[in-house]
C-alpha cells in the first residue's frame, strides 16, 4: 500500500484544493484531454512521483460524479481517482479527505481476500483524496448488461455479498469512528421529504402517518436488538460502489461513510440497492428477489455462525429505509417512486 502523505494533519494546511472551471464544467463519462496549468496535475504529478506510477506525455481526465475525477496518462498505462471534497463539503474539505483516506487505508487492511479488496488509497491533501483508479464495470452495469443473458450479474452479487460479510467479520481491534446508521429521525425525515409538494406522498397525508408508525415500532426493536453487534462497515453499499475489472475481481470503492456500526446497515442498503437497479432496468419483482435472496445466502455462508445473530427486523428496517432514500432522488420517475415506497411499507409490515 501506497501511504505518500503522513496522516497526522500536516498535509492539511495548504489551501483547499478546487477544481479549475475546465473541470467543473465536465460532462459525466467522456474522456478529454487536459492542458497545463491545471492545480489537480500539480498536485498529482507531486504524488506520482513518489509512487510506483508514472505519468508521460498528454493527461486526460473524465469525471465520474459530483465531485469525483479520473485522470489518466497516455493510453491509461497509470491513472488515479481523486475526490475533491470541497464540492461536497466546502466547509470540512480537507477533513473529509483524510478521513476517508483514513477509512479506506482500514478497509483494505481489512481485505483479505486477493480477489476483493477495498480501492488502493495514495494520498489526502488539500481537499483532495487521491486513490488507483480501477477500470471496470460498476455493478448496476454488469446488471444492465447481464440481467437476462447469462449468470454474469448473480455471481457478481453474490461476490459483493461475500466481500460485505467477509469485511464485517474482522475483529474491531483499532480505533473507528461509529457509524450513524440509518435511524427512525432518518427515516421521518426522508417521509417528510416525501410528503412535500410535488412527491408522491403528499396526496395521501394518512399513508404517511401510517408509515412514520411503522419506521417507529420497527425501528425501535431493530435498535435494541442493534445494541451490541457492531463491525466495521461500508456505510454506503451501493450498486455503484463495487467495481469487477474481471468477473472474479473485485474493488470496492467510496469508503467516507465507513465506520464502526451495524452490519445489518450495510446488507440492508445493499438488498435495496440491488432490487431498485434490476426493476430500473426492466427486470420484475420475482426477478428482484432471485437476487436479494443470492445475495443474503451469500452473505450468510461467508459471515459464518454468528450472523445467524442479526436480527431480521434490523435488515428489514434498514433495507425499507433505503428504498425510501432512493425515492426521494429528484431523476427518479414518479411510479418508480410510488414502487419503491410501497416495497418499503410492505418491508416494514412483516419485519420478521
Amino acid at each position: 500500500m501506497e501511504c505518500l502523505f503522513s496522516t497526522d494533519g500536516s498535509q492539511q494546511l495548504s489551501a483547499v484544493l478546487t477544481p479549475s472551471a475546465a473541470l467543473a464544467s465536465m460532462a459525466r463519462n467522456t474522456w478529454r484531454n487536459v492542458d497545463w496549468p491545471e492545480p489537480a496535475l500539480e498536485l498529482l504529478s507531486a504524488i506520482v512521483q513518489r509512487s510506483t506510477l508514472h505519468f508521460s506525455g498528454p493527461v486526460s481526465a473524465i469525471r465520474l460524479g459530483r465531485a469525483t475525477f479520473a485522470f489518466a496518462s497516455a493510453e491509461r498505462r497509470a491513472a488515479v481517482t481523486t475526490k475533491f471534497h470541497w464540492l461536497k463539503t466546502p466547509d470540512h474539505a480537507q477533513q473529509a479527505a483524510l478521513r476517508e483516506y483514513q477509512l479506506t487505508v482500514i478497509a483494505r487492511s481489512l481485505s483479505r481476500s486477493a480477489a476483493a479488496q477495498a480501492t488502493i488509497p495514495l494520498a489526502a491533501a488539500r481537499g483532495v483524496s487521491v486513490f488507483r483508479h480501477t477500470d471496470g464495470f460498476t455493478l448496476d452495469q454488469i446488471i444492465s448488461k447481464y440481467i437476462y443473458t447469462n449468470n454474469l450479474a448473480l455471481n457478481c452479487v453474490r461476490q459483493a455479498a461475500g466481500y460485505l460479510a467477509s469485511l464485517h467479520r474482522q475483529p474491531l481491534t483499532f480505533t473507528a469512528p461509529a457509524r450513524g446508521e440509518q435511524s427512525i429521525a432518518y427515516g421521518a425525515r426522508l417521509v417528510e421529504q416525501l410528503s412535500s409538494p410535488n412527491n408522491p406522498l403528499m396526496r395521501t397525508p394518512e399513508r404517511s402517518r401510517n408509515l412514520l408508525q411503522l419506521l417507529e415500532i420497527v425501528g425501535r426493536k431493530a435498535e435494541i436488538a442493534n445494541s451490541a453487534d457492531r463491525a466495521f462497515i461500508h456505510g454506503d453499499a451501493t450498486v455503484a460502489n463495487f467495481i469487477f475489472s474481471s468477473p472474479n475481481r473485485l474493488t470496492a470503492i467510496d469508503w467516507e461513510r465507513a465506520g464502526a456500526g451495524d452490519p445489518a446497515a450495510d446488507l440492508g442498503r445493499f438488498l435495496a440497492e440491488i432490487s431498485h437497479s434490476i426493476r430500473r432496468h426492466g427486470g420484475t419483482a420475482e426477478e428482484a428477489c432471485v437476487f436479494c435472496h443470492a445475495a443474503i445466502a451469500s452473505y450468510l455462508e461467508q459471515a459464518g455462525a454468528e450472523a445467524k445473530s442479526m436480527c431480521r427486523s434490523r435488515v428489514r428496517f434498514h433495507r425499507a429505509v433505503s428504498l425510501l432514500r432512493i425515492a426521494r432522488n429528484p431523476w427518479e420517475l414518479w411510479r418508480m417512486k410510488l414502487d419503491l415506497i410501497e416495497q418499503a411499507e410492505q418491508l416494514l409490515q412483516h419485519p420478521d
